[in-house]
Protein backbone atom coordinates (compact mmCIF):
# COMPACT_ATOMS: atom_id res chain seq x y z
CA UNK A 1 0.00 0.00 0.00
CA UNK A 2 1.76 3.20 -1.01
CA UNK A 3 1.14 6.28 1.02
CA UNK A 4 -0.59 9.14 -0.51
CA UNK A 5 -0.46 12.42 1.30
CA UNK A 6 -3.10 15.04 -0.88
CA UNK A 7 -5.63 11.95 -1.18
CA UNK A 8 -8.57 14.44 -1.52
CA UNK A 9 -6.82 16.05 -4.10
CA UNK A 10 -9.66 14.65 -6.77
CA UNK A 11 -12.03 17.41 -5.45
CA UNK A 12 -10.91 20.36 -8.00
CA UNK A 13 -11.60 17.83 -10.40
CA UNK A 14 -15.09 16.22 -8.92
CA UNK A 15 -17.26 16.63 -11.81
CA UNK A 16 -15.54 14.71 -14.06
CA UNK A 17 -14.91 11.92 -11.91
CA UNK A 18 -18.34 11.69 -10.94
CA UNK A 19 -19.67 11.81 -14.64
CA UNK A 20 -17.83 8.63 -15.15
CA UNK A 21 -18.75 6.33 -12.79
CA UNK A 22 -21.73 7.88 -11.92
CA UNK A 23 -23.51 8.45 -15.37
CA UNK A 24 -22.12 5.78 -16.73
CA UNK A 25 -24.36 3.66 -19.34
CA UNK A 26 -25.47 0.48 -17.22
CA UNK A 27 -26.86 -0.82 -20.52
CA UNK A 28 -23.96 -1.01 -22.20
CA UNK A 29 -23.18 -5.00 -22.15
CA UNK A 30 -20.92 -6.71 -19.55
CA UNK A 31 -17.61 -6.73 -18.68
CA UNK A 32 -17.22 -9.71 -16.43
CA UNK A 33 -18.29 -8.57 -13.31
CA UNK A 34 -19.71 -11.27 -11.59
CA UNK A 35 -17.45 -11.70 -9.26
CA UNK A 36 -17.50 -8.35 -8.08
CA UNK A 37 -21.01 -9.23 -7.82
CA UNK A 38 -20.58 -12.55 -5.68
CA UNK A 39 -18.21 -10.62 -3.48
CA UNK A 40 -20.26 -7.17 -3.20
CA UNK A 41 -23.69 -8.57 -2.85
CA UNK A 42 -23.33 -8.60 0.82
CA UNK A 43 -22.42 -4.58 0.90
CA UNK A 44 -23.94 -2.80 -2.21
CA UNK A 45 -27.78 -1.98 -1.98
CA UNK A 46 -27.92 -2.36 -5.91
CA UNK A 47 -24.61 -5.00 -6.52
CA UNK A 48 -25.29 -5.13 -10.01
CA UNK A 49 -25.49 -1.47 -10.93
CA UNK A 50 -22.62 -0.66 -9.04
CA UNK A 51 -20.77 -3.55 -10.09
CA UNK A 52 -21.05 -2.50 -13.54
CA UNK A 53 -20.17 1.16 -12.41
CA UNK A 54 -17.02 0.14 -11.24
CA UNK A 55 -15.86 -2.05 -13.68
CA UNK A 56 -16.35 0.47 -16.42
CA UNK A 57 -14.83 3.16 -14.58
CA UNK A 58 -11.96 1.09 -14.16
CA UNK A 59 -11.61 0.27 -17.70
CA UNK A 60 -12.41 4.03 -18.70
CA UNK A 61 -9.34 4.95 -16.05
CA UNK A 62 -6.89 1.86 -17.57
CA UNK A 63 -7.00 3.55 -21.19
CA UNK A 64 -5.81 7.10 -19.58
CA UNK A 65 -1.98 7.58 -20.28
CA UNK A 66 -1.24 9.93 -17.80
CA UNK A 67 -0.86 8.16 -14.32
CA UNK A 68 -1.85 11.59 -12.25
CA UNK A 69 -5.13 11.04 -14.05
CA UNK A 70 -5.73 7.79 -12.89
CA UNK A 71 -4.13 8.05 -9.08
CA UNK A 72 -6.83 11.26 -8.74
CA UNK A 73 -9.41 8.75 -10.47
CA UNK A 74 -8.77 6.06 -8.11
CA UNK A 75 -8.63 8.36 -4.85
CA UNK A 76 -12.60 9.65 -6.26
CA UNK A 77 -13.74 5.89 -6.68
CA UNK A 78 -12.28 4.77 -3.31
CA UNK A 79 -14.41 7.96 -1.58
CA UNK A 80 -17.14 7.63 -3.77
CA UNK A 81 -17.92 3.76 -2.87
CA UNK A 82 -18.14 4.23 0.60
CA UNK A 83 -20.93 6.76 0.13
CA UNK A 84 -24.26 5.80 1.83
CA UNK A 85 -26.48 5.50 -1.29
CA UNK A 86 -24.34 2.35 -2.40
CA UNK A 87 -23.40 0.58 0.86
CA UNK A 88 -26.18 -0.99 3.11
CA UNK A 89 -26.42 0.12 6.43
CA UNK A 90 -24.75 -1.31 9.28
CA UNK A 91 -21.48 -2.96 7.05
CA UNK A 92 -18.14 -3.02 7.17
CA UNK A 93 -17.04 -2.68 4.12
CA UNK A 94 -13.24 -2.78 3.26
CA UNK A 95 -12.24 -1.77 -0.11
CA UNK A 96 -8.66 -2.76 -0.04
CA UNK A 97 -10.11 -6.08 0.35
CA UNK A 98 -12.64 -5.91 -2.24
CA UNK A 99 -9.95 -3.85 -4.54
CA UNK A 100 -7.70 -7.00 -4.26
CA UNK A 101 -10.16 -9.61 -4.98
CA UNK A 102 -11.35 -7.35 -8.65
CA UNK A 103 -7.23 -7.78 -9.43
CA UNK A 104 -6.82 -11.36 -8.59
CA UNK A 105 -10.00 -12.95 -9.68
CA UNK A 106 -10.64 -10.72 -12.93
CA UNK A 107 -6.95 -10.59 -14.32
CA UNK A 108 -8.89 -11.27 -17.34
CA UNK A 109 -10.39 -8.32 -17.41
CA UNK A 110 -8.36 -5.99 -15.39
CA UNK A 111 -4.83 -6.93 -16.88
CA UNK A 112 -2.99 -4.31 -14.49
CA UNK A 113 -3.29 -2.81 -10.92
CA UNK A 114 -4.95 0.40 -12.47
CA UNK A 115 -4.67 2.06 -9.14
CA UNK A 116 -1.57 1.09 -8.37
CA UNK A 117 -2.08 1.50 -4.59
CA UNK A 118 -4.48 3.94 -4.12
CA UNK A 119 -7.31 2.41 -2.62
CA UNK A 120 -7.77 1.70 0.87
CA UNK A 121 -10.34 1.55 3.69
CA UNK A 122 -11.41 4.39 5.56
CA UNK A 123 -13.86 5.36 7.83
CA UNK A 124 -16.93 6.99 8.09
CA UNK A 125 -15.37 9.93 9.70
CA UNK A 126 -13.35 10.29 7.04
CA UNK A 127 -15.94 9.96 4.52
CA UNK A 128 -18.27 12.83 6.26
CA UNK A 129 -14.92 15.18 5.86
CA UNK A 130 -14.91 14.78 2.35
CA UNK A 131 -18.61 15.21 1.85
CA UNK A 132 -17.93 18.61 3.86
CA UNK A 133 -15.13 19.12 1.64
CA UNK A 134 -17.19 18.87 -1.64
CA UNK A 135 -19.76 20.72 -0.58
CA UNK A 136 -17.39 23.72 0.07
CA UNK A 137 -16.15 22.85 -3.06
CA UNK A 138 -19.75 23.38 -4.81
CA UNK A 139 -20.20 26.21 -3.23
CA UNK A 140 -17.25 27.98 -4.89
CA UNK A 141 -17.55 26.50 -7.82
CA UNK A 142 -21.41 28.42 -8.19
CA UNK A 143 -19.75 31.07 -7.11
CA UNK A 144 -17.52 31.25 -9.39
CA UNK A 145 -19.90 30.70 -12.20
CA UNK A 146 -22.09 33.49 -11.42
CA UNK A 147 -20.36 35.84 -13.06
CA UNK A 148 -23.01 37.19 -15.12
CA UNK A 149 -25.36 37.77 -12.04
CA UNK A 150 -26.22 40.31 -10.35
CA UNK A 151 -24.21 42.02 -7.27
CA UNK A 152 -26.03 40.71 -4.44
CA UNK A 153 -26.83 37.03 -5.61
CA UNK A 154 -22.88 37.21 -5.99
CA UNK A 155 -22.59 38.33 -2.42
CA UNK A 156 -24.58 35.57 -1.32
CA UNK A 157 -22.63 33.35 -2.68
CA UNK A 158 -19.37 34.64 -1.28
CA UNK A 159 -21.05 34.84 2.00
CA UNK A 160 -22.13 30.94 2.13
CA UNK A 161 -18.24 30.35 1.07
CA UNK A 162 -16.93 31.87 3.86
CA UNK A 163 -19.27 30.58 6.92
CA UNK A 164 -18.21 27.07 5.61
CA UNK A 165 -14.55 28.13 4.89
CA UNK A 166 -14.86 29.23 8.65
CA UNK A 167 -16.16 26.35 9.88
CA UNK A 168 -14.40 23.53 8.08
CA UNK A 169 -10.62 25.72 8.94
CA UNK A 170 -11.58 25.19 12.54
CA UNK A 171 -12.61 21.59 12.06
CA UNK A 172 -9.98 20.38 9.65
CA UNK A 173 -6.55 22.48 10.68
CA UNK A 174 -6.47 22.92 14.38
CA UNK A 175 -4.44 19.78 14.07
CA UNK A 176 -2.29 20.81 11.86
CA UNK A 177 -0.57 18.09 9.72
CA UNK A 178 -3.87 16.95 7.41
CA UNK A 179 -4.40 16.06 3.94
CA UNK A 180 -8.46 18.15 4.45
CA UNK A 181 -6.36 21.53 5.74
CA UNK A 182 -4.45 21.37 2.44
CA UNK A 183 -7.15 21.07 0.29
CA UNK A 184 -8.62 23.93 2.45
CA UNK A 185 -5.76 25.97 1.35
CA UNK A 186 -6.39 25.49 -2.49
CA UNK A 187 -9.90 26.35 -2.35
CA UNK A 188 -9.11 29.69 -0.69
CA UNK A 189 -6.97 30.55 -3.61
CA UNK A 190 -10.37 29.93 -5.60
CA UNK A 191 -12.61 32.61 -3.57
CA UNK A 192 -9.88 35.20 -2.89
CA UNK A 193 -8.76 35.02 -7.08
CA UNK A 194 -12.83 35.88 -7.42
CA UNK A 195 -13.49 38.24 -5.15
CA UNK A 196 -10.58 40.77 -6.22
CA UNK A 197 -13.03 42.71 -8.30
CA UNK A 198 -16.14 42.41 -6.15
CA UNK A 199 -16.64 43.70 -2.85
CA UNK A 200 -19.70 42.35 -0.39
CA UNK A 201 -20.68 43.89 2.77
CA UNK A 202 -20.89 40.47 4.27
CA UNK A 203 -18.27 38.44 3.24
CA UNK A 204 -14.38 39.81 3.08
CA UNK A 205 -12.70 40.26 0.36
CA UNK A 206 -10.20 37.14 1.36
CA UNK A 207 -11.13 33.98 3.34
CA UNK A 208 -8.73 34.03 6.75
CA UNK A 209 -5.89 32.26 6.23
CA UNK A 210 -4.29 29.21 7.86
CA UNK A 211 -0.96 30.02 9.88
CA UNK A 212 1.13 27.75 11.79
CA UNK A 213 1.29 25.47 9.22
CA UNK A 214 3.54 26.07 6.42
CA UNK A 215 5.31 22.51 6.68
CA UNK A 216 1.64 21.13 5.81
CA UNK A 217 1.24 22.34 2.38
CA UNK A 218 3.80 19.55 0.77
CA UNK A 219 4.65 16.50 1.05
CA UNK A 220 8.05 16.94 2.34
CA UNK A 221 6.87 18.82 4.80
CA UNK A 222 4.88 16.08 6.23
CA UNK A 223 9.12 14.52 6.54
CA UNK A 224 10.59 17.22 7.31
CA UNK A 225 8.44 17.90 10.44
CA UNK A 226 9.36 15.23 12.92
CA UNK A 227 12.92 15.41 11.21
CA UNK A 228 13.48 19.22 12.30
CA UNK A 229 11.82 18.22 16.00
CA UNK A 230 14.36 15.72 16.53
CA UNK A 231 17.00 18.00 15.21
CA UNK A 232 15.81 20.54 17.82
CA UNK A 233 16.38 17.82 20.38
CA UNK A 234 19.86 16.67 19.44
CA UNK A 235 20.92 20.88 19.15
CA UNK A 236 18.69 21.29 23.10
CA UNK A 237 20.89 18.45 23.89
CA UNK A 238 24.14 19.38 23.08
CA UNK A 239 23.43 23.00 24.57
CA UNK A 240 22.46 21.12 27.69
CA UNK A 241 26.12 19.51 27.45
CA UNK A 242 27.69 22.28 26.58
CA UNK A 243 26.19 23.92 29.82
CA UNK A 244 26.94 21.28 32.23
CA UNK A 245 30.81 20.87 30.95
CA UNK A 246 31.18 24.71 31.61
CA UNK A 247 29.23 24.33 34.89
CA UNK A 248 31.97 21.48 35.69
CA UNK A 249 34.71 23.56 34.52
CA UNK A 250 33.71 26.64 36.45
CA UNK A 251 33.29 24.83 39.52
CA UNK A 252 36.47 22.71 39.10
CA UNK A 253 38.10 26.03 38.75
CA UNK A 254 36.52 27.96 41.76
CA UNK A 255 37.71 24.91 43.73
CA UNK A 256 41.42 24.84 42.60
CA UNK A 257 41.37 28.46 43.82
CA UNK A 258 39.19 28.30 46.90
CA UNK A 259 41.86 25.30 48.24
CA UNK A 260 44.19 25.82 51.44
CA UNK A 261 47.01 24.36 49.74
CA UNK A 262 46.73 26.10 46.46
CA UNK A 263 50.21 27.87 45.73
CA UNK A 264 50.28 31.51 44.85
CA UNK A 265 52.95 31.97 41.78
CA UNK A 266 54.17 35.55 41.20
CA UNK A 267 55.94 36.99 38.63
CA UNK A 268 59.15 38.52 38.74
Amino acid sequence: MKLFFYKYTFVSSLDEYNDKLVNIDVTEGLFGESKCINFGKEYFKDVDKTCEQIFKYLNNLKARTHKSYRIEGCKYLNYRIYKEDILKENVFFNALSFYKYLIVEDEDYIEEDVCDGYIESISKDVVEKADKLIDLHNEIKQFVQSKLSVINDRCNYAKKCFELYVNLKDTFCITGLNTFCNELVKLKEKYDKEMQLLTCSDAPKTLPSIQNYDLTFNAYGIFLHPRIRKLKKIWNNKDLETEQISNVYDNNYSNINNNKYCISYHSL
